[in-house]
């Protein structure tokens, strides 16, 4: 496992590029959030596998265009290919690292979200820090309206730091708020099991 989160520069070189617009702050003391915007042609190609190595730290894609992909398993064995709709997101803990396979283009924010981002936006809203929710082409409006504010900030000409950190710490507060214990309570009392904590 490496002990820091990844560079956005390695994150976009993960998914197969050599060069993508990246980001990378923090929002409130010294964890940093990076981010990539990942553009991905097949070229022709079936497939494309991509490979995350394990760190402490959640990977969340925010899919600005629909895209295909399968989870790849320890042991190679692939899940089924499924649809992950503009607009939503995949929340990953990437303790034991994360394999997919592309089976579309792709064009989506990607953010790397390290443990110790997640402990001091807790702290900061008064909660305890706890594992997220793992999602999977999950609709999220309000994570689709900040990555727009996000991604034209990337394209900004001059940028301003005080927007970005607000910004930042606005995705991550949701992801918190969203994605964490309360909601993992809520399912337990709904008595849904479709979405279980990555980590106990």
């Amino acid at each position: 496992m490496t002990s820091q989160p990844y560079e956005p520069t390695l994150l976009f070189r993960c998914f197969g590029l050599r060069q993508a617009p990246c980001l990378s702050i923090a929002p409130l003391a010294q964890a940093l959030l990076a981010s990539a915007h990942l553009h991905v042609s097949l070229g022709g190609r079936a497939d494309c596998p991509i490979v995350i190595a394990p760190q402490p730290a959640y990977l969340m894609m925010a899919y600005r265009q629909d895209a295909w992909h399968c989870d790849v398993a320890a042991d190679g064995t692939r899940a089924p290919v499924r649809l992950y709709p503009r607009g939503s997101i995949c929340l990953v803990d990437l303790r034991e690292g994360a394999s997919i396979i592309l089976h579309s283009d792709l064009d989506a924010m990607a953010f790397i979200i390290p443990e110790s981002l997640l402990d001091e936006i807790a702290d900061f809203a008064g909660e305890p820090a706890a594992p997220l929710l793992c999602q999977r082409g999950q609709p999220d409006t309000v994570i689709a309206c900040l990555v727009m504010a996000w991604a034209s900030l990337m394209q900004a000409a001059t940028r301003s730091d005080a927007v970005l950190r607000h910004t930042a710490r606005a995705i991550c507060l949701h992801l918190v708020h969203a994605y964490g214990p309360a909601m993992a309570a809520a399912e337990v009392g709904a008595g849904q099991i479709g979405r279980q904590p990555t980590r106990h």
